[in-house]
């Protein structure tokens, strides 16, 4: 498991190319300020509690090499496996800050993946940031770097465990405000937004993380296992990470089945050609501004990939009809009137759809309340990210109703004025989702 980082900063992308050179200006100011802070700090820390130990170093190093050769994997909803994190924290137990940020800076200087130069300085300054900070907070609570072989549950309680989980908190704290800080800074992000969003999102990572830490602490010194417990360690991760593969390749085979569908969807009306996969990027954009958890933003990025999956039962006149725009009869109606029905019929029997199914069935919801203060109670949250994404995707890309297709801000302009519960906040993140995409863009 690993932190977070910034693989990839972009220039702000806006209004004026002048707002845009001024952030990239300031973030690189702002790298260059947090790099030499890092510097001076790691100093200060080398003359308070002493050089590196090069030999644990070293050690710990193995797994960073060992994270390069294997990469971070994709297990799910865009969670990584990587064994980074738990290598910076167990060596600000044993090693001491100092080291801790050595192995940090190892870490993030063998970053696989290409990236702009100026991403991977301010990923080497937080990682090495991290190790500094996180090793000299288990100093102050107390923690200490040699407990002895043969000591009691108390003694590892009390200096180490308890010390380790301050040091994880305060680590996990130290990432989330670097990132959050280059994001306002370089993309004009309101801290406050991605902080929640990120504690949301890698707390569970964190406890993962650190209780693996802990192991490989215990394990070196009370147990008296020394560098072979990075062994067994490393033989726990890689069988999880085997695990997390056959999950990975059981998803991926999943997926090919589903885009069977949707490509057999877009065959019969070519004029929705890539409108579900645009749906499906831009819903799961917005359920991470929302800070859902990853299973339920998977759910919401499968449930928006088979929105209109139940159009391939209708008539094929019937769907190109709809899709320019053309009258249709009553009877006409009623048949596309279901077809949020006929997509259950077609995949609500597979069961690791569970998640899914209720946003496939209740996307497309009136435009107006039925009748003055009448609104849809039952549209669920992941329901209503669909239909906000599936009718953005239908003004701007195909044309609703067979019209041309109409600018971006006229879009959500339209959606923010339709007056349905929780409309507001969800068009708002469908706001900040394309403004994330535009600054991604470049």
């Amino acid at each position: 498991m690993e932190g977070l980082s910034a693989d990839s900063i972009t220039p702000q992308g806006g209004v004026t190319s002048t707002e845009g050179a001024t952030r990239s200006h300031a973030t690189v100011w702002l790298i260059a300020a947090l790099s030499v802070a890092c510097l001076l700090a790691t100093g200060a820390a080398w003359v308070w509690s002493g050089p590196p130990r090069w030999f644990g170093v070293a050690v710990l190093g193995l797994l960073a090499a060992l994270s390069w050769l294997l990469g971070s994997n994709d297990v799910q909803a865009r969670v990584y496996l990587s064994f980074s994190s738990i290598s910076v924290l167990a060596s600000a137990a044993m090693l001491g800050p100092v080291s801790a940020a050595v192995v940090g800076a190892l870490l993030a200087g063998l970053q696989r993946e290409r990236v702009p130069m100026q991403a991977r300085v301010f990923n080497i300054t937080m990682s090495s940031t991290l190790g500094l900070v996180s090793g000299t907070t288990y100093i102050l609570a107390g923690g200490s770097p040699s407990l002895g072989r043969d000591q009691g549950t108390g003694a590892v309680m009390r200096e180490i465990f308890f010390p380790l989980l301050i040091a994880n908190v305060v680590l996990a704290v130290t990432n989330v405000v670097f990132i959050a800080l280059i994001v306002r800074v370089d993309q004009g992000i309101p801290m406050r937004l991605s902080v929640g969003r990120l504690f949301t999102s890698t707390v569970p990572v964190y406890i993962g993380f650190g209780g693996i830490a802990f192991l490989l602490v215990v394990l070196w010194r009370p147990v008296g296992l020394g560098p072979a417990s990075t062994g067994f360690i490393v033989a726990l991760l890689l069988g999880a990470r085997w695990a997390y593969l056959q999950h990975a390749e059981e998803r991926q085979a999943r997926g090919r089945a589903l885009d069977a569908l949707v490509a057999a969807l877009e065959l019969k009306s070519p004029r929705l050609t890539g409108h579900s996969s645009r749906v499906a990027d831009l819903a799961t954009a917005m359920g991470e501004e929302l800070a859902l958890r990853p299973q339920e933003v998977s759910d919401i990025q499968t449930a928006a990939t088979l929105h209109d999956v139940g159009l391939v039962t209708l008539p094929t006149s019937v769907v190109r009809q709809v899709a320019s725009g053309q009258e249709l009869t009553a009877e006409e109606r009623r048949v596309f009137a279901s077809y949020p029905a006929r997509s259950l019929e077609l995949v609500g029997g597979l069961s690791f759809l569970a998640g899914s199914l209720d946003a496939i069935a209740h996307h497309r919801v009136p435009a107006q309340p039925i009748a003055p203060g009448t609104v849809p109670s039952h549209l669920s949250l992941a329901a209503h990210i669909v239909g906000v994404a599936d009718k953005f995707d239908l003004l701007t890309q195909v044309g609703a109703d067979g019209a041309a297709p109409i600018t971006e801000g006229a879009a959500v302009a339209l959606l923010r004025a339709i007056p349905r519960p929780g409309q507001e906040r969800v068009v708002e993140a469908l706001a900040l989702a394309l403004t994330r995409r535009e600054v991604n863009a470049g």
